[in-house]
């Protein structure tokens, strides 16, 4: 794998953390103030997240295991985040949230952890200390959670809440763009053993 594709990995990350992040710091707002619903509604929406977050990160990490491709994962993490995007946008309610919601933006957040997994590989492949390009990742990262919130709260603040989806959601196709860019490179050894 030449390295080449470290810079379009790196923004691919970049990416799908923006759009992760945009989601996971606004819901809470957007249920107490956008939607007018008590303060107890946050932790109904936080708690089954959380736990489509942890079921999903633990069987797409038993498929892993399994030695399937990890690249497909990504795909169906930011797909998933596209059909939650796309449902507020066009349906800003709470049933919506707790449903669409939760399901698409839990599943969404599934990617930060494959992507890194893939990650290691990379930089086995491509002859870089795998310390060094974990710390890229984790810079790109931390980037890319200073800038998420602040785009969805700058959104919500000039245009309104239902702004946010709609620019998630306008996000969202180049994550998908970014997905399929760098997979080909990985998909002849996806995991494992290089």
């Amino acid at each position: 794998m030449a390295r080449s594709i470290l810079l379009p990995f790196l923004f691919l990350l970049f990416v799908g953390t923006v759009c992760n992040s945009m989601a996971v710091s606004f819901m809470g707002f957007f249920s107490v103030e956008g939607l007018q619903r008590e303060p107890w509604s946050i932790s109904v929406y936080t708690g089954f997240f959380a736990l489509v977050v942890i079921l999903s990160n633990r069987a797409l990490a038993k498929k892993m295991d399994r030695g399937a491709n990890p690249f497909p994962m990504v795909g169906l993490a930011a797909f998933g985040y596209s059909v939650a995007a796309f449902a507020l946008s066009v349906l800003p309610v709470f049933l919506t949230v707790a449903t669409v919601g939760v399901i698409g933006f839990g599943i969404g957040s599934s990617a930060m952890s494959r992507i890194f997994s893939i990650g290691g590989v990379i930089a086995e492949r491509t002859d870089i200390t795998h310390s060094t390009f974990n710390a890229y990742m984790r810079a790109t990262t931390s980037t890319s959670w200073m800038i998420g919130p602040a785009l969805s709260f700058g959104v919500a603040d000039q245009f309104g809440a239902q702004a946010v989806f709609q620019a998630g959601f306008a996000i969202s196709p180049v994550w998908l763009v970014l997905w399929w860019w760098t997979a080909p490179p990985m998909r002849p050894r996806c995991i494992g053993t290089p």
